[in-house]
């Protein structure tokens, strides 16, 4: 039975790529493993058995600590759990190791022996250090942005959530970091009397019905007392029953993003109003050349009616004749943007305008 533990222990050592180490600290000589050997690039008996030989292939950075606390498991905790690199002395590679060890002692507490083992890390270091970079840069971008994180947890006692806010949501809410109690009711007594039902029914949808969130509504900041627009975007997790576990989202304060729009919207409304009082006819087209705008003066003359030349091209609204030879001149619209330049027509005494027939 014995045999057969041991043989078990073995192949369950040799599958999870395991270094196994003996030391004795009477004789002051450790034996190594095969699979130890494989992890500092050494032949089978390259390693001389010295605690000198094997700490001098601990990686410089890490020596110090290693060897610390080495001497903190002999002389007073008898377990050693440690992290660490190690230098392979022919190549020059480094790899990560992670080392186990427990200190057996006599009655009287006198180490004898020194059992561990030992295993590579590396790739599990590189993922890590991969992992946060991807999250520092994550990070610069949500701060560089202005984006606050926001997520949540639901189970039986919490069926509306657990809310969590990065740093971002407290700044933009006015509250002290750290102050919110995680409740969907709190957040939306923040929000605008006028926008909590689109709020709740969204977020409502997205538990019963999608797994999607996405909302515009205004945010109270405490501290000032104002209130902030802001975007709210999120997405629901499930377990494979169906029910909510998790949600993650971002909110972000378009407020300035609001009050252009607002602008733009009154300054089109005083050019709209500009252009229909003016005598002159007017008529706008986009970059292709597509009718976006005509004034009733323009409507008189071309004989179209607004809404019927809105997405209409130019060239078929606005036809000029030569009274010479009546033959429909090149298209001005089409000129300007072909040029990017003003185009203007010349000898009007000897044209006219082609009248849309109704």
């Amino acid at each position: 039975k014995l045999a057969a533990a041991s043989e078990r222990l073995q192949l369950a050592v040799a599958a999870g790529g395991v270094g196994i180490f003996d030391f004795d600290f009477a004789t002051r000589f450790c034996t190594w493993s095969d699979r130890m050997y494989e992890l500092y690039g050494c032949e089978p008996g390259g390693y001389d058995g010295t605690m000198k030989s094997w700490v001098r292939r601990i990686h410089p950075d890490d020596y110090d600590r290693v060897v610390r606390e080495m001497e903190l498991a002999t002389e007073q905790t008898s377990s050693f759990n440690e992290d660490y690199r190690i230098v392979d002395r022919n190549s020059g590679a480094v790899r990560h190791v992670r080392t186990l060890a427990r200190v057996i002692r006599h009655a009287d507490g006198t180490p004898v022996r020194a059992v561990g083992v030992q295993w590579d890390i590396t790739d599990q270091k590189q993922t890590e250090a991969s992992l946060a970079a991807t999250t520092e840069r994550l990070q610069l971008s949500v701060e560089a942005g202005g984006v606050g994180i926001y997520e949540a947890t639901f189970d039986k006692d919490a069926p509306t959530g657990r809310w969590r806010w990065s740093d971002r949501i407290y700044e933009i809410s006015g509250l002290e970091p750290g102050t919110f109690d995680g409740t969907e009711d709190t957040w939306t007594d923040l929000i605008h009397p006028d926008d909590r039902a689109l709020a709740r029914r969204t977020v409502q949808d997205m538990l019963h019905r999608t797994f999607v969130y996405q909302a515009d509504y205004r945010m109270l900041n405490v501290r000032t007392g104002t209130y902030r627009h802001v975007r709210s975007m999120g997405r629901l997790f499930r377990d494979a029953d169906g029910t909510p576990v998790r949600a993650v989202g971002v909110l972000l304060d378009i407020t300035d993003h609001k009050h252009m729009e607002a602008e733009l919207h009154e300054e089109k409304e005083r050019l709209r109003i500009t252009l229909e009082s003016i005598g002159d006819a007017v008529i706008s087209t986009d970059p292709q050349g597509v009718v976006t705008f005509m004034n009733p003066i323009a409507e008189t003359m071309t004989g179209w009616n607004y809404a019927d030349a809105l997405g209409r091209p130019a060239s078929e609204i606005f036809i000029t004749i030569d009274d010479a030879n009546g033959q429909a001149l090149p298209d001005p619209v089409s000129e300007c943007l072909r040029l990017m330049q003003p185009r203007y027509q010349q000898a009007v005494s000897y044209t006219h305008l082609r009248a849309h027939e109704t």
